[in-house]
C-alpha cells in the first residue's frame, strides 16, 4: 500500500469513529445532592445517572440506594476523575446499596447509577444521601 492510500486509509477511519452513534449507556443530567433530599427516579437498562456532592477533605458521608424492581450498581469517582469504588451488594432488584465514603480531598464528588444488567426492564431506585460530618 503506498503512502496516499494508507493515509486515506487512516482519514476515512478516523472520520468515520467520529461519527459513529454512541451505542454504550446514555447518561441523564448532572444532579447535585444535598443532604436530606432524597431522590425517586425510574431508570432503563442503558441508563446511566450521575449526581455531585460537594466534600470536603476528611468529610464523611453516608447514603444508601434502594432499588425498587431494578438491579443497580454504583460507581463513586473523586474530583480528579479516578473510581474509587464500585458498589453491587448481591440483593437483586430489591434491597439497598449502601455508601460510607471518607474523602481524602475537597471538591465535587460524582456518584454513577447504572443497572446490573444492560438489558433490564424499567425500575425505580430511590437515592438518600443521609448524613455528613
Amino acid at each position: 500500500m503506498n503512502r496516499f492510500s494508507f493515509f486515506s486509509v487512516l482519514l476515512i477511519l478516523l472520520v468515520s469513529i467520529g461519527f459513529y452513534p454512541a451505542t454504550e449507556a446514555t447518561s441523564t443530567n448532572i444532579t447535585k445532592l444535598k443532604s436530606g433530599k432524597p431522590i425517586e427516579k425510574e431508570m432503563r437498562g442503558s441508563e446511566v445517572h450521575v449526581y455531585l456532592v460537594s466534600l470536603k477533605s476528611d468529610q464523611f458521608m453516608f447514603a444508601t440506594v434502594e432499588q425498587h424492581g431494578i438491579d443497580v450498581v454504583v460507581k463513586i469517582f473523586s474530583p480528579n476523575d479516578e473510581q474509587i469504588d464500585e458498589i453491587d451488594a448481591p440483593t437483586g432488584d430489591r434491597g439497598s446499596e449502601y455508601i460510607s465514603l471518607v474523602t481524602k480531598t475537597s471538591g465535587d464528588y460524582r456518584i454513577e447509577i447504572h443497572p446490573f444488567d444492560a438489558k433490564a426492564k424499567p425500575g425505580k431506585y430511590r437515592k438518600d444521601r443521609k448524613s455528613s460530618g
